[in-house]
């Protein structure tokens, strides 16, 4: 249940407390390098991460950090 004293954060910088989402890259929304689009699940506290279009192999993954979503 949603809660507004819920905190939630990724701390990407130590891999034991982290997951390859670590290496996901900023790029503008709207640029053809944003590749990602970020999913939440306030019920749940997740968020996960889901491809925008087809991704090349060896290609980085990008994601607009500044783009606005939250909790609710």
């Amino acid at each position: 249940r949603y809660s507004e004293d819920r905190i939630a954060y990724i701390d990407g910088e130590d891999p034991d407390r982290s997951s390859w989402v670590r290496y996901i890259n900023n790029a503008p929304t709207g640029s053809d390098e944003c590749n990602l689009i970020a999913r939440v699940n306030a019920h749940r506290c997740r968020v996960w991460f889901e491809a925008r279009r087809d991704i090349a192999e060896g290609e980085e993954l990008h994601y607009d950090y500044r783009s606005s979503w939250g909790w609710r």
